[in-house]
């Protein structure tokens, strides 16, 4: 007990002298992110499909300018303003907005939209796409909304070796913008291995 006491101690006077905070040189948000902010409290009142980013802080503050998030395009009255959020959404969502009336005024983030730009040209032409990222989180689901039929999302290698190769041959792989380049990299090296022509 008295030598983990000492090291406890020693410790303690170590990281106290190592307490260092520097302020990154590009702090805050993205551009697409920041985009999306900006859109909205240009155009309040308005409705967003799901928070228009992943800040609770900064949703409140666009709530408090009059920017109301909802659950679905269901939630979304016909004729109201409604900012596709930074994430993005499907294709049917935007229809459906779009036939109810709605306003509809897009912050998705320039790069998600160059995703959802290669999943419809991948649906057109036939091919399912692979998206290496969070099944659950609204920029897939809004990926796989403009793919075709059977497209699927995987997070990591493990179930990347689960895909059958024959079923999404010639797919085209994308990836969530915010996955690393690391974790990219190792999925989609499994998938050009046990997928021709992907």
């Amino acid at each position: 007990v008295v030598n983990g006491v000492f090291y406890i101690e020693r410790f303690r006077q170590k990281t106290r002298a190592l307490r260092v905070m520097e302020l990154a040189e590009h702090a805050g948000f993205c551009f697409g992110v920041r985009r999306a902010v900006e859109t909205a409290q240009k155009h309040a009142p308005a409705l967003t499909l799901g928070p228009i980013i992943n800040n609770d802080q900064a949703v409140e503050a666009v709530i408090r300018r009059g920017v109301t998030p909802v659950e679905g395009v269901e939630a979304a009255p016909a004729g109201s303003r409604v900012i596709l959020r930074s994430h993005g959404v499907s294709r049917e969502e935007t229809e459906c907005l779009i036939r109810k009336g709605c306003q509809v005024l897009d912050a998705t983030c320039p790069f998600v939209t160059r995703i959802h730009q290669m999943a419809r040209g991948a649906a057109e032409a036939g091919r399912k796409i692979i998206v290496i990222g969070a099944a659950r989180h609204p920029e897939v689901r809004g990926i796989l909304g403009w793919a075709l039929e059977g497209s699927r999302a995987v997070m990591d290698e493990t179930e990347a070796r689960a895909l059958d190769a024959e079923t999404f041959r010639g797919a085209l792989a994308v990836a969530q913008t915010t996955q690393t380049r690391e974790c990219f990299e190792k999925v989609a090296g499994i998938l050009r291995e046990r997928i021709p022509e992907v």
